[in-house]
């Protein structure tokens, strides 16, 4: 005999608690084996009264209804979408619990994404249901929208006779029909700042119909594919500055002729800061100033062409910020919030090392790292909520973008901008900054006696730093380094030819005799400059080196130890002479999402030390 499956009944079913984020199920309907799976019920709890919630049954192999049911099982509200189609519900509930009822029609097993979310409390139309289907329920009056009237002349089936709205502002409501020599109505409407826009197509007789949102993103006249921004019956989108369409089409007819209502709601996006739209590039990017302490932005990101009527206009798809550091080093931390409409988006941190005024990506050559302008940046994962970004660094005083980019054309999302500045790093020493980035200019310890520490930073705005000390007479010394986890690469020597440069001389014909022309200092030896690492001789790198780059880290086959955070002690046993040690911010990557590889550099906060060991 038969069995059915414990969540088959109100009294079994699934409890999801309280409803105060998004939700999102997969489940299965059907008969399998010796079971019966043909309801799958859901509980779950509104906190507060007059909560929209929209329930939406999605990714459907055959069949199945969705229903909303109160206390006891009361029918509050129905979806009964034919075939694989989405079924949707929008409702305001009041405080209370609820179930959910998904529903097999037929005898065909199905899979199914159940994805349940509150929203903003948005009183629905009269008449409750949603999805254009056959909803039931009271909803909160024909108040909340003004009466739907009839548009002034027929909505064309093109963009170029599609029925102007005009500028959108607060509340409006159409009713029009559709037939079988008229399947599809065209709607132009305009905004004229950031906005929430909310779209709903309600009371659908005589047959089923798609509403899509549409922005015509080449200005061709004609939809695209990539010109649809949303579909839907319940469309809730964020837009920027421009001009849009709806389009209301019909599926199927089971009348002469299909009805519906068409509402629409403007909410303008409020506490725009700035209240003037970030343009693209560096250039024109909108100046935050000096930063201490915290500054808050809230702005959008979207699909726009804010000025040009006939639609071949700038697209609103990044915001630059420009911002600036005063002291020699700061933690700064970037949060990006963006909210539950957001399509997905990316944030970078940029420091245009040239001023060039181009955000350079960097590139590899000859197998060579070349330097770009990205230092850091995060992306959104997929997510039909809102989601997070954080950059947390170091930074030196200097100047700094931030650029908020929508990953599609068609992604629409508003945002806030948090930053938070923590210039109050103490303890720095003073090596001359920043004129200590060569050996000629290195900061000079002086007669190694005792021992000394050091507190600095090294990074995009200070590319290297450089400390000569000397030894009197043979001495045992360590150097130990310890960094923030970004990749620095530390060289040890001395300038063996005093040409201001870490190189060396090498026995370019491998003839292990030193001739005339590869000794370029003429002292009788072949001087390699730089210190390898190594467990026996006079310098000893301790632990062993995790990185070691036996190529070349910075010049033409000058070796580094490559150190990302980790703690560095080199022990040597050295004559006297004057040593030059050197610490140098290494490449970082990022990948915004796109594939594409950003290169910039690595900004550390280190503490160096020299120790002498006995006499």
């Amino acid at each position: 005999m038969a069995t059915r499956l414990p969540d088959d009944s109100i009294a079994t079913a699934r409890d999801l608690g309280f409803l105060d984020s998004f939700r999102k199920i997969r489940g299965s309907l059907g008969v399998k084996g010796g079971t019966f799976d043909l309801d799958d019920y859901y509980k779950f709890k509104v906190a507060s009264n007059n909560t929209n919630v929209v329930l939406s049954l999605r990714n459907l192999d055959a069949n199945a209804n969705l229903r909303l049911l109160g206390t006891g099982g009361t029918s509050l509200a129905v979806s009964r979408k034919r075939g694989k189609k989405t079924d949707q519900i929008e409702k305001s509930l009041n405080a209370g619990d609820y179930y959910i009822q998904v529903s097999q029609d037929g005898r065909a097993n199905t899979g199914y994404t159940l994805v349940a979310s509150p929203q903003d409390a948005i009183p629905t139309p009269g008449g409750g249901g949603s999805g254009g289907g056959s909803g039931s329920g009271g909803g909160n009056g024909s108040t909340t929208f003004p009466p739907a009237t009839s548009p002034s002349s027929d909505p064309g089936d093109r963009l170029t006779n599609a029925f102007n709205i005009g500028t959108l502002s607060g509340k409006t409501a159409y009713k029009e029909t559709l037939s079988k020599t008229d399947a599809a109505d065209l709607y132009r409407f305009t905004v004229s700042q950031g906005s929430t826009v909310r779209i709903l197509t309600n009371d659908i007789q005589g047959g089923d119909a798609t509403t899509t949102l549409i922005y015509d993103i080449s200005g061709n006249q004609v939809v695209d594919g990539q010109d649809v921004l949303a579909s839907g019956s319940v469309i809730n989108k964020a837009l920027g500055a421009g001009t849009y369409f709806i389009g209301v089409q019909s599926q199927t007819l089971t009348a002469d002729q299909l009805s519906y209502t068409l509402q629409l709601q403007q909410d303008a996006v409020t506490n725009l800061n700035p209240t003037s739209d970030p343009p693209l590039g560096l250039g024109g990017a909108t100046d935050l100033g000096v930063i201490t302490g915290s500054k808050e932005v809230r702005q959008t990101v979207s699909t726009s062409d804010s000025t040009n009527p006939a639609l071949v206009g700038t697209f609103d798809s990044t915001d630059i910020y420009k911002f600036s550091l005063a002291s020699e080093a700061s933690n700064v931390s970037i949060l990006l919030n963006s909210t539950q409409t957001t399509g997905n988006v990316t944030l970078s941190l940029i420091y245009d090392e040239n001023g060039n005024g181009i955000a350079n990506p960097g590139k590899i050559e000859n197998g060579l790292v070349i330097l770009g302008d990205f230092p850091g940046g995060v992306f959104t994962g997929s997510s039909e909520g809102g989601s997070a970004l954080a950059i947390d660094k170091t930074l030196g005083a200097g100047t700094y973008y931030l650029a908020v980019t929508q990953r599609k054309v068609t992604d629409n999302t508003t945002y806030g901008l948090n930053l938070f500045v923590n210039d109050s790093i103490s303890g720095l020493s003073a090596i001359n900054e920043p004129n200590n980035s060569s050996i000629p200019t290195a900061y000079n310890i002086g007669t190694l006696n005792q021992n000394v520490s050091f507190k600095q930073f090294v990074g995009t705005t200070d590319s290297s730093d450089f400390y000569s000390f000397t030894l009197d007479r043979t001495r045992n010394i360590i150097i130990r380094y310890n960094g923030s986890p970004e990749l620095v690469g530390i060289r040890f020597g001395q300038d063996a030819d005093g040409n201001g440069f870490f190189n060396g001389e090498e026995d370019s014909n491998s003839n292990n005799i030193l001739d005339a022309d590869e000794d370029t200092n003429n002292n009788g030896r072949l001087d390699q400059d730089v210190f390898k690492p190594s467990l026996v001789g006079n310098v000893v790198y301790s632990p062993l080196p995790p990185i070691f780059d036996q190529s070349a880290a910075f010049e033409d086959k000058i070796q580094a130890f490559l150190t990302k955070g980790q703690p560095v002690d080199i022990y040597a046993k050295l004559p006297a002479g004057k040593y030059v040690i050197q610490i140098d911010p290494q490449t970082v990557t990022t990948d915004l999402g796109d594939g594409l590889t950003r290169f910039g550099g690595a900004n550390v906060l280190y503490n160096l030390s020299f120790l002498l060991d006995g006499a």
